[in-house]
């Protein structure tokens, strides 16, 4: 259900772990982590209409083909009616429908919020413009990692697509979780040497993983 859906979302254990890694991570170099979580990053009405749109023509094939009767005169109330219950189903088990969305589209809009939220988290804002955001998106199965310009120019960007493509290839929701502690976890060395700890070191950024629903 969509509830459940939700909850899987803000798993307690996934957050803790994934909290204490960018602990880890800050503390072995200068980088600054910013964590997002989403349900969904994007807005897929169409999609849902189109379904709803089907499971009404799926009713109209049954007012014509059935052996019992139904009033003409009613079909418009009957189709109606299956509508908008294929439409409240498709909307309570969206992961039943993901793949009907193309791979490209769900990058994209991932990719849009995760500029959004780099924005809105002010992960800019650091002294040595050393932010990281980590955008994860869980409808999508999508993981976004965008850096400020400090970073940019000691780390290079392969790494961070060898997290991206590595993690995005899980088909489930837990086996998504445990690639991605265990991807960002490898990032640890790289980033220790790019951007090692200063002395003077603070922590400019809240470590709170922010969701979004």
């Amino acid at each position: 259900s969509a509830e459940l859906f939700r909850t899987q979302m803000t798993d307690d254990s996934f957050a803790q772990k994934l909290t204490d890694l960018v602990g880890v991570l800050e503390k072995r170099s200068s980088i600054e982590v910013v964590v997002v979580l989403a349900v969904r990053s994007g807005g897929y009405q169409d999609l849902e209409h189109m379904l709803a749109f089907v499971g009404s023509m799926l009713c109209l094939l049954y007012l014509i083909h059935s052996p019992t009767e139904f009033q003409t005169d009613l079909w418009v109330v009957w189709l109606g009616l299956a509508y908008l219950t294929s439409l409240v189903l498709v909307r309570k088990f969206p992961t039943l429908w993901r793949h009907l969305t193309s791979v490209r589209r769900r990058r994209s809009q991932c990719l849009e919020q995760a500029r959004c939220a780099f924005v809105e988290e002010r992960v800019a804002s650091t002294r040595d413009r050393s932010g990281m955001l980590l955008y994860v998106s869980q409808w999508e199965r999508e993981v976004v990692l965008l850096t400020d310009l400090g970073v940019d120019r000691h780390l290079p960007q392969s790494h961070l697509h060898q997290v991206e493509n590595s993690v995005r290839r899980e088909p489930s929701w837990g086996a998504f979780q445990q690639k991605l502690l265990s991807e960002m976890a490898g990032l640890e060395g790289p980033l220790a040497e790019a951007l090692p700890a200063a002395a003077d070191d603070s922590n400019e950024l809240e470590d709170q993983i922010r969701v979004r629903r």
